[in-house]
């Protein structure tokens, strides 16, 4: 699987792939939101990026859009493991399907930090573009 395929492990990847051809490298995102909820057992990261498809044009109408963000949640979470969380920067995040083929494996790593768990399944929640500063 491709860095962008992660896209293919979502329950509807359409948020994403209606607005960008080709999914965005989560490597090259802002990784700005991660909540853990141990009452549902579900982690929700948060990401940002520059890469606006052309289409994008207008958010309501008028003011274009230079950024996009979305939410990814991640349901049923286990085998959690945080050490070293810090906001960080240079993180690389890893969604793939576990060797068994059911369940959903997240990696988020940094030289300082690391983030793992695996889930039932990943939905997109949120997902818009806005504007970010001046266009």
């Amino acid at each position: 699987m491709s860095v962008s395929d992660w896209t293919d492990l979502l329950v509807d990847p359409s948020p994403i792939r209606d607005v960008f051809p080709s999914p965005p490298d989560l490597d090259e995102c802002g990784l700005f939101f991660v909540h853990i909820d141990e009452r549902g057992t579900g982690v929700t990261l948060g990401f940002d990026t520059d890469r606006v498809p052309d289409d994008l044009l207008h958010e309501n109408g008028h003011t274009p859009a230079n950024a996009f963000e979305f939410f990814v949640l991640f349901t049923a979470v286990t085998a959690l493991r945080v050490e070293g969380w810090g906001g960080g920067a240079n993180r690389s995040v890893r969604i793939s399907r576990t060797a068994e083929g059911g369940e959903v494996a997240v990696s988020v790593e940094s030289p300082t930090e690391h983030l793992a768990f695996h889930a039932r399944e990943a939905r997109v929640t949120r997902a818009r573009g806005y504007l970010a500063g001046a266009p």
